[in-house]
């Protein structure tokens, strides 16, 4: 942690504090941060990639499509499942005008699932997405995934 720290002091007084380098320093040590449980400072980085993710690279730009998620996943650990809805939502918007299943793309959508599940959200969209999420793991080879997801799809009666 502390070369990432570091890493993170030299990037900001050479690039300036809104430098992609410096979005990635943080969101190194924002995984870190959450990992550990210290979900307030992994909140407050996550949050800060994102800005200087959206300013650099537009509010339509895969990378910002995963800061959103890395924000909605840290909110969904400390329970505030309706505030990462949106995040997660918007993130989708994002993958969708993208061609293909994009580097993540089956996470968001089932912890939007799991999310909407856990709120009382639509059950047949929670089965949609999370079928879409078993289906897409199968044929992209992620066995792990597409065991998660036909766990939570038998374990909570949606098959």
């Amino acid at each position: 942690r502390a070369l990432l720290e570091r890493a993170l002091a030299i990037n900001e007084r050479t690039f300036g504090p809104d430098h992609l380098d410096v979005a990635r320093n943080l969101a190194n040590l924002a995984a870190l941060n959450h990992r550990a449980d210290d979900h307030a400072i992994a909140l407050a980085r996550y949050e800060r990639v994102l800005a200087i993710r959206e300013k650099a690279l537009g509010s339509d730009h895969i990378d910002v499509a995963l800061a959103l998620s890395s924000v909605a996943y840290v909110l969904l650990d400390l329970r505030r499942d309706r505030d990462a809805i949106p995040l997660l939502e918007r993130a989708m918007t994002i993958f969708a005008t993208h061609e293909g299943i994009q580097y993540g793309e089956l996470t968001v959508k089932y912890g939007l699932a799991t999310a909407l599940f856990f709120t009382k959200g639509d059950r047949a969209r929670v089965l949609a997405l999370v079928t879409e999420v078993r289906d897409g793991a199968r044929d992209s080879g992620d066995a792990a995934m597409q065991a998660e997801a036909e766990k939570f799809l038998t374990g909570n009666g949606l098959q």
